[in-house]
């Protein structure tokens, strides 16, 4: 499947092409693990009306799985579509690569980009004094860069916090980016969750969400400056 932002594409990749796989992370929905993807993401040209693919290299990624995937739900399928979209737009989200099939609990898996340096929860818990201003900077306006492309495609993120913040090394520029990650609760924005259960990290939630008021665009926008404070 071909995408807007040139040269990306979506694969099917066999389950026993990842190797060194390595549980790193659990959330209430699902677990992350690390994986060496052994043929590494495959990379086509266009010569003479043809796509030709080249030569790939082995690269290190993130497999998400989400629990109970197997049944292919609706909430799975629009986790999926969220990140595909966001990803159609700007650099401002880890790369999507496709998705494969762990043939024991049959669960989907979803091929992600890999963040080398973990959440940005974790590096303020571990690194706080070691992060220049100039960092912090790059990370939030690469953040909210990527929250503003989430907006213009009407989506809510509904659950931002700096553990869904992770961080990359971008080895061309050699700086750090911050990308929103988990859009297991996102949706439209004028759309809400059918159960009205408050979904999220306490200190992130809006106060009007607490009051039983409607998500909103706003919502996240205060997260984010919660995110800001930290």
């Amino acid at each position: 499947m071909y995408t807007r932002k040139y040269g990306s594409w979506l694969e099917w990749i066999p389950f026993d092409r990842f190797t060194n796989i390595k549980q790193i992370g659990k959330g209430g929905f699902s677990k992350i693990y690390s994986a060496t993807w052994i043929d590494g993401k495959a990379n086509y040209k266009y010569e003479y009306g043809n796509w030709i693919k080249s030569n790939p290299k082995q690269i290190k990624v993130a497999l998400k799985r989400l629990n109970g995937s197997h049944e292919m739900s609706t909430e799975y399928l629009n986790e999926l579509k969220i990140h595909w979209d966001v990803c159609l737009e700007e650099n401002f989200c880890l790369e999507f690569y496709g998705l494969t099939k762990d043939p024991v609990t049959k669960e989907f898996m979803m091929i992600i980009e890999f963040a080398s340096r973990g959440s940005l929860r974790s590096i303020l818990l571990n690194e706080f004094n070691k992060i220049l201003w100039g960092g912090k900077i790059r990370i939030l306006g690469h953040l909210i860069l990527g929250l503003n492309n989430l907006h213009k495609l009407g989506y809510s993120h509904k659950n931002l916090h700096s553990g869904n913040v992770l961080i990359c090394n971008n080895g061309y520029y050699s700086c750090t980016n911050g990308y929103i990650s988990d859009f297991g609760l996102t949706g439209p924005a004028n759309k809400q969750k059918p159960d009205n259960k408050i979904y999220g990290v306490l200190p992130y939630i809006a106060p009007e969400i607490l009051y039983g008021k409607p998500y909103t665009l706003s919502s996240d926008i205060y997260s984010f400056g919660i995110v800001m404070t930290e």
